[in-house]
């Protein structure tokens, strides 16, 4: 990812484009297509080190990890792909970090840290399109989603 495609999308306060006014997620009659369960995942170690391309629906990402979501990238990287916790110092994604004192980076909002870790996540699925109907993807619980569009392919 170029430098000024990664200043673009951490650089407004703003959620992104083409999004809807936020709101409280409730029960509804409305078709949905829940996205839980394994998703394709790669930790880049900054936003400007993200795979150049990874939204593209032809993108090889085979080497990249399988991770369970919702879940945290830090608590399953303890283990190992057959679940065997790993020894101290080996995390596959870094170690949880929580803090009650003062953060270990500037805050400077919206600017993030070049030494920033950045999870890059892909999944495909398929959905029906009855004609004139439309679709909304939400994220829950995210505070941040990339503001990469979604790819349709056939």
């Amino acid at each position: 990812m170029s430098s000024s495609e990664a200043d673009r999308n951490v650089s407004s306060f703003e959620p992104g484009a083409g999004r809807l006014k936020h709101r409280a997620s409730s029960a509804s009659s409305a078709r949905s297509l829940s996205l839980d369960g394994d998703w394709m995942f790669r930790l880049a170690p900054s936003l400007r080190e993200m795979s150049d391309g990874f939204e593209n629906p032809d993108f090889d990402d085979s080497a990249w990890s399988v991770l369970r979501v919702p879940g945290s990238w830090q608590m399953a990287g303890l283990r190992d792909h057959e679940g065997n916790l790993l020894d101290h110092g080996q995390a596959r994604f870094g170690r949880p970090a929580y803090t009650n004192q003062i953060y270990p980076f500037p805050i400077d909002p919206p600017h993030v840290p070049d030494a920033n870790a950045t999870g890059e996540y892909r999944r495909t699925f398929k959905m029906d399109r009855p004609e004139g109907a439309g679709w909304v993807l939400r994220f829950e619980g995210r505070k941040w989603s990339s503001t990469y569009p979604a790819t349709p392919h056939p």
